[in-house]
């Protein structure tokens, strides 16, 4: 017989257990050392976690949800043994507490991370948001079915507190708030005594449904109190703190009587886990209550008539809320509807598994499922909108295929490519109708014409500076292919669309993470979104500037509220004129105008259904009739284009390629063992023609044009650390392919570079059609300074024993040391040098100048730096009275390094009487000013003042004689 008096409880990690509900039971069984209890349902050998967990005692099932990659929420039929997904999310966040609403089949649970309340109608599969906050995080739920209450605690540091509403999320009370309660961590009610209980981390607490009556049933300051629940006169609780005798966690499961008090401690029992820690607890019975489960069809009954399409939700007041699911929108109060795809602007965004519209150009943010595929069972993970066509694409990662559809006809979607594990990127070259698809490793591109595919790379044959693709996107105006490669080491490339000429554009960026990457012909520029640990930027490049060696962003736009983003990173972008749409770990997509500087960036639109966005693409006509239709499209947009079947804009003309490599030159038709079925003559006679050509004459690698730069040696001089080296790319030529067409790379360095003693490889590939690779590949060897050269040691040799040097010094690159006297009286001489300090400087690998023998230490009247002109040799000896000397710089002849002194000196006066002269003059000056000022207070004495201290003052006068040549 099947009981139903049981409870339950959830393990943190591995499997659900189920004991008898009855304490006495417990007790028995531990005493006796049976093992009571039974495994419900486990993970088996995935990795994950359960989290929540709720009952339907009247159609014998458990709710639950696990962590297991993504975030599931499950519904487990216990006589069946059948699980059925109810709601899934992907990534972000994830149900952390449960309840269910047995008279209207609805399933609630908290969603913290996101502020809100999810409630799912479990029969339909319709889910919705009952309660969204934009600062209240909801953690712990419960209600009480029969009365119409949802409570919710609200878990805030000094700000916690229990609120109840009713179960349409409307008309929320505060029941308790901070410092009557704490941290709430469980929450349960009681139907036998209407009351609701409540754990924090060392309390269990009660009180009556209005909120009237606290008390408290159990204190330990040892206790780590989660998840509670009742049965009958006793509550449950899980206990997994300290204990205060061991440094080991309880692993505790505790019950206790309704009437127990801190006072009062009888009727406590506990039953420890000595392996699994548990994590939260539920009741599975049949209540009084269940068996009132007749149909009530008064006013405000989810069963009245008309009924809800989608979600009923019962309210206090008798009456009933019909909700739809997320996306669809009401109609004469009972109806869900889907509104059209919106005819000019949208951002198309895949959420949650599905494809959702936003309208760009509207004052409200109405957002919309977009109805790809019928039923439960869809999960988008990239998509791409062609404007020409009105076209959408997207892959199914369930699926593991690439549907299409009409965007007037969404729901009547074709396969169109099979058996695609996974897809990161999707973009459509706008102006061919191409369609590209990317995964970490390859790009590929399908013809919707000619229904075929191709794969434009693989990163297996790429060269070794090429990882892996990051982030994708076209530039259909200038027939480009963009994309970033990996983290920690930014790199951007860029090729032609039909996968020829790959050069790197963008330099290495010591970053986190690249974001994003989009083109603004508005702006003419590429933007990439990057990301740096707690801080993120928008780095914008002009097109033009990514033809130069080194481009450099022309603007950086700061994030400034990036921190915000630390925990889940942007993972989509788009861009449309001056504004940035993207998506970060917030639950909606914000914008950013790069016209205006940092912190603009706000929200756009209304809150998503899943913090995760797996694609977001710009669907806009207006853009499409601005930049694209005005253009010359080389391949056309129909099965009649001049191409067998790839066709491609490469420099605005059509280049054909083939579905596979064997191509036919002459005709531009290719080879096909599967599809063709029919010939012309001429066209057979021209194959068999080229494959007898190509037999006896072989496809050769490509070589340079010119001869490959040979191995070359840079020997570093003293004080030199590395040496600044500057190539050039290599010009290619093949036999059988167009220069145009080969994929070349070129080292990932920009030139000029700046090498480290040691060998540096330079290596210059080209890739013809026939995936002949041809290598120009060269050394440079930088040597470290010879230790010979520039010996400060000769001058320790040769040099007069009256000198004194100072240690070799480097700056700006170059030795040098400065020579002196020993006798501070004496100056240097050297030639017509005379100063109190030379400087000797490496140049050419020896010391300029280079004389040491020829440099002495005598007295002369030169204090300065500067040099004797070599035409007056310098006064040695005593001092004389001979005229001044003409002082001329000596810095080019003898490469002196250093900021040259005065030359002007007095000869013939000491010191002591220039000091007079100067005191004598300022006192002077001093009583001269003196005098002046008291004449001029007082006006007896300025008469006798000389004119040019004082004038007289007289009107001014105006000539007003007439002038016979004006007209007034």
């Amino acid at each position: 017989m099947f009981t139903m008096y049981k409870w339950r409880w959830l393990l943190y990690e591995s499997a659900i257990y189920e004991l008898p509900a009855d304490p006495e039971i417990v007790a028995q069984n531990v005493r006796s050392g049976r093992n009571f209890s039974s495994m419900l349902h486990n993970l088996g050998n995935q990795y994950g976690k359960y989290l929540a967990i709720s009952t339907d005692a009247l159609v014998d099932r458990v709710f639950y949800t696990k962590r297991i990659l993504g975030k599931h929420v499950v519904m487990f039929y216990v006589i069946e043994n059948r699980f059925e997904v109810i709601y899934e999310e992907t990534r972000g966040a994830v149900a952390e507490s449960m309840a269910f609403d047995w008279q209207n089949q609805n399933l609630y649970w908290t969603e913290s991370i996101l502020k809100r309340i999810m409630v799912c109608d479990v029969t339909n599969l319709h889910c919705s948001v009952a309660y969204q906050s934009s600062s209240n995080a909801p953690k712990n739920i419960a209600m009480h079915v029969t009365k119409r209450l949802l409570f919710y605690s609200i878990h805030k540091s000094r700000k916690s507190k229990i609120v109840v509403s009713d179960m349409a999320g409307k008309n929320p009370r505060v029941l308790h708030r901070y410092p009557d309660i704490s941290v709430v961590t469980g929450i349960t009610v009681d139907y036998d005594n209407d009351r609701l209980y409540w754990c924090e981390t060392k309390d269990v607490k009660s009180s009556n449904l209005d909120g009237t009556n606290i008390t408290l049933h159990y204190h330990n300051i040892t206790s780590d109190l989660m998840g509670i629940a009742t049965y009958r006169s006793f509550i449950y609780v899980i206990d997994n703190g300290h204990s205060a005798s061991a440094p080991y966690y309880l692993r505790m499961l505790r019950w206790m009587s309704n009437t127990t008090t801190p006072n009062n401690t009888e009727g406590i029992g506990n039953y420890r886990f000595h392996e699994n820690t548990p994590n939260t607890i539920t009741i599975y019975r049949k209540y009084a209550e269940h068996s009132d489960t007749g149909l009530n069809t008064t006013l405000g009954s989810c069963e009245s008539m008309p009924q809800c399409d989608h979600i009923c939700l019962p309210r206090i007041n008798a009456t009933r809320e019909c909700v739809c699911a997320f996306g669809f929108h009401k109609s004469n109060d009972v109806h869900c509807v889907l509104k059209p795809l919106i005819g000019t602007e949208a951002l198309l965004i895949a959420n949650h598994g599905k494809i959702f519209q936003l309208p760009i150009n509207q004052s409200s943010y109405n957002i919309s499922i977009v109805d790809i595929v019928k039923g439960n069972e869809t999960d988008v993970s990239a998509m791409a909108v062609d404007m020409g066509s009105d076209t959408l694409y997207w892959h199914d990662i369930k699926k593991k295929i690439i549907f299409r559809s009409s965007l007037q006809n969404t729901s009547d979607a074709q396969e169109i490519i099979n058996r695609f594990n996974t897809v990161r990127h999707m973009a459509v070259d706008q102006l061919t109708g191409n369609l590209y698809f990317t995964n970490s490793i390859q790009i590929n591109v399908y013809n919707p014409y000619k229904q075929i595919t191709k794969q434009i790379i693989h990163i297996g044959t790429m060269p070794e500076e090429v990882f892996g693709i990051s982030e994708f996107t076209i530039d259909a105006r200038n027939g480009y292919l963009y994309w970033l490669e990996g983290d920690y080491d930014f790199k951007g490339w860029r090729m032609k669309t039909d996968g020829s000429n790959l050069r790197r554009v963008l330099p290495n960026l010591n970053i986190t993470g690249v974001k994003g990457i989009a083109i603004s012909y508005k702006r003419n520029s590429v933007v990439i979104f990057i990301e740096d640990y707690s801080s993120a930027d928008i780095l914008e490049y002009s097109l033009d500037s990514l033809n130069e060696t080194n481009p450099q962003p022309i603007y950086i736009h700061k994030i400034k509220s990036f921190t915000d983003y630390a925990n889940t990173p942007l993972s989509r972008m788009v861009v449309l004129g001056d504004i940035v749409y993207f998506h970060a770990n917030e639950n909606y997509i914000q914008q950013f105008n790069l016209t205006m500087g940092i912190n603009n960036e706000r929200q756009f639109g209304p809150i998503l259904l899943s913090s995760y966005v797996e694609s977001l693409t710009l669907y806009s006509k207006e853009f499409y009739n601005q930049y694209i239709k005005p253009l010359s499209n080389p391949c056309g947009r129909n099965l009649t284009n001049k191409c067998f079947e790839f066709c491609f804009n490469v420099n605005n003309r059509a280049v054909c390629r083939c579905e596979e490599v064997s191509r036919n030159e002459l005709t531009d038709s290719c080879i096909d063992n599967t599809r063709r079925t029919s010939r012309q003559d001429i066209l057979v006679i021209c194959l068999i023609l080229e494959c007898f050509i190509r037999f006896f004459y072989s496809d050769n690698p490509p070589i340079p044009v010119g001869e490959c730069p040979l191995d070359r040696e840079i020997q570093l001089q003293t004080c030199q650390h590395n040496a600044s080296y500057r190539w050039t790319s290599v010009t290619w030529t093949d036999d059988y392919t167009p220069t145009d067409r080969l994929l070349t790379t070129q080292p990932s360095q920009f030139s000029p570079v700046n090498l480290i003693p040691g060998i540096h490889e330079f290596k210059f590939t080209a890739t013809d059609e026939d995936r002949n690779t041809g290598v120009c590949s060269y050394t440079v060897t930088v040597l470290n300074s010879n230790p010979a050269t520039c010996n400060i040691s000769k001058f320790d040799e040769i040099a007069s024993s009256a000198l004194k040097r100072t240690s070799m010094l480097c700056d700006n690159g170059r030795a040098h040391f400065n020579v002196s006297c020993k006798s501070p009286e004496l100056n240097v001489t050297f030639g017509s040098f005379h100063e109190r300090e030379l400087t000797v400087v490496c140049i050419f690998e020896s010391w300029t100048p280079p004389n040491f023998q020829d440099m002495d230490c005598h007295y002369t009247l030169v204090t300065t730096k500067s040099a004797l002109s070599a035409s007056e040799p310098a006064t040695t000896g005593t001092a004389t009275t001979s005229a001044p000397k003409t002082l001329t710089s000596s810095t080019t002849a003898l490469n002196i390094v250093g900021p040259m002194k005065s030359s002007s000196q007095s000869e013939g006066l000491s010191g002591g009487a220039k000091a007079g002269i100067v005191i004598g003059v300022v006192l002077l000056l001093i009583a001269l000013v003196i005098g002046v000022m008291y004449l001029l207070q007082n006006p007896e004495y300025r008469p006798s003042l000389i004119r040019i201290f004082w004038k007289q003052h007289e009107p001014d006068a105006i000539d007003m004689q007439p002038q016979p040549l004006h007209d007034n």
